[in-house]
């Protein structure tokens, strides 16, 4: 089975392991704000992120990134983290 990871909302920071077949919200590292319609932009750290309320799975929303001229966002900091779960 291939998964995915997912970040609960919570004080810790946890992350979960999801079947990619599960719809999630997702969020994307992009270049431009987007234009997709439930998506919204928000700084985090030095990279615009496109945070989108609709739930897919994980290769629709791969491919709702690419769309947008981006790709799934990737946290490298807890600094990071923090401010994609505020924007969430």
């Amino acid at each position: 089975m291939v998964l995915a990871a997912t970040l609960n909302n919570n004080a810790r920071g946890d992350w979960n392991d999801e079947p990619c077949t599960d719809a999630l919200r997702f969020a994307c590292e992009v270049g431009a704000p987007p234009t997709n319609v439930g998506c919204s932009a928000v700084s985090v750290g030095n990279q615009l992120v496109a945070v989108c309320d609709r739930a897919v799975p994980f290769g629709e929303a791969e491919a709702e990134c690419a769309d947008m001229c981006g790709a799934l966002a990737r946290i490298d900091s807890a600094e990071e983290q923090d401010a994609l779960l505020a924007a969430l």
